[in-house]
């Protein structure tokens, strides 16, 4: 899932909340706070960092899956 795709899944988990019916409107809530911080904190913040981190062992190939 793209970061684009998350913040739209969020936009429209976050419709749920305008509702009238409170299990939708609390089932909205709960996915919309699911969504939301993965696609801010994880995926814009904590993937980069730990990426710059690790450097050349981010593309690290074990044995037994470069045998063919």
């Amino acid at each position: 899932m793209s970061s684009g795709a998350g913040f739209i899944m969020g936009a429209a988990f976050l419709g749920f909340v305008a509702g009238s019916v409170v299990e939708l409107r609390q089932f909205g809530f709960a996915l919309a706070a699911a969504v939301l911080p993965d696609v801010t904190l994880v995926r814009a913040l904590l993937l980069p960092a730990a990426m710059a981190l690790f450097g050349r062992a981010n593309w690290y190939l074990p044995e037994f899956a470069a045998s063919r």
